[in-house]
């Protein structure tokens, strides 16, 4: 039985015969058999290299994937800052034309109590943010004592 190992190694029945080019030159009964043998490791070479490759372009795949997700994520992520964004510059807006009106009435008269109520709806967006985020802070807290008292068997 003949093997062929490498362009430089030929295996005839185990035993090591050297290279192709040498083997067929010192024993020119097996240059058939070594042919045979040639287009087999040719073969098993195509099939290796198909499946590296096949292997490379699943995980180039499944990086862009991930690539593809993460995009997407980011878009998100943008479109939903570009939203809150626009709500800011919008309530803004709406603060300064309050003020706009608000301000000067407050001046001539000398009261300002409408005034202090503007700045009160002023600050609202950022104390209710604030209330938010202490709301998911105990959200977040809560599930974590649900979770250990799962674990204590509680």
């Amino acid at each position: 039985m003949i093997t062929i190992e490498s362009p430089h190694s030929v295996l005839v029945n185990g035993s090591h015969y050297g290279a192709v080019c040498d083997t067929i030159a010192n024993n020119p009964q097996l240059a058939s058999d070594i042919q045979r043998a040639l287009v087999a490791y040719d073969e098993a070479l195509r099939a290796e290299h198909a499946a590296q490759i096949a292997a490379l372009k699943q995980t180039h795949a499944d990086a862009l994937a991930v690539e593809a997700d993460k995009a997407a994520a980011l878009k998100a992520d943008r479109a939903g800052l570009q939203a809150e964004l626009d709500a800011n510059l919008a309530y803004q807006a709406q603060v300064l034309e309050k003020a706009a009106v608000v301000v000067p009435e407050a001046v001539e008269s000398g009261k300002f109590q409408p005034v202090l109520d503007l700045l009160a709806f002023a600050a609202k967006p950022l104390a209710d943010k604030r209330r938010a985020e202490e709301a998911e802070k105990i959200r977040a807290l809560e599930a974590e004592i649900l979770d250990r008292r799962a674990k204590l068997g509680l």
